[in-house]
């Protein structure tokens, strides 16, 4: 019996060793650090963050998969070079498109938004699609301008609805239309 005793105590020590090495992991998910729980990002700051990173997303996503799209076309000998640069091109349309909504998205969220993903995806989509058909009349940007400003709305009107306390403390406008025999009426009706 004493040979094993220190057997028992190594098995004792161990086993406490292991349950002390889990109380920080088991505090952690009881109660919420007071260091955690940041105050909330400016609107404004936010919506220019999500831009400028979504920016940044749009051309690094744009040249990996136009790069890497084109790339793989000339090694597989899917095509001669100029069918490779049109599968690039696509490539890199489909890394813009994808990096920009990932970066507002993944920005809007590290700074304390609650938007959709989704609604970010369908906004930008929806700029682009109201952007092509006036790049004829314009001869600009106009769907990467209308796809960036699409993927914002879509983020920023995803967000969740404050709680009942603190919206009935918010200024609020509502837009107002009548018509008369007289005319129209286009005003807007708040509460402050």
């Amino acid at each position: 019996m004493r040979r094993l005793r220190p057997l028992f105590l190594g098995l004792l020590l161990s086993g406490e060793v292991l349950a002390a090495g889990d109380a920080p992991r088991l505090a952690r998910l009881e109660a919420p650090r007071e260091e955690e729980a940041r105050p909330p990002v400016n609107r404004g700051a936010r919506i220019l963050a999500e831009a400028g990173v979504g920016g940044l997303a749009a051309v690094s996503g744009a040249l990996v998969l136009g790069l890497g799209s084109a790339g793989l076309c000339e090694v597989s000998g899917w095509g001669g070079e100029w069918d490779c640069l049109g599968v690039g091109l696509l490539g890199g349309g489909a890394g813009l498109l994808a990096g920009y909504g990932l970066g507002v998205w993944g920005t809007g969220e590290a700074l304390g938004g609650d938007g959709r993903l989704w609604a970010t995806l369908l906004g930008m989509g929806l700029g682009v699609g109201l952007g092509v058909p006036l790049v004829q009349d314009t001869h600009g940007a106009s769907p990467f301008v209308l796809g960036a400003v699409g993927g914002l709305l879509g983020y920023e009107l995803s967000q969740s609805e404050a709680p009942e306390a603190v919206a009935l403390t918010r200024p609020r406008l509502v837009p107002v239309v009548s018509f008369s025999k007289q005319g129209g009426l286009l005003g807007l009706s708040g509460r402050f």
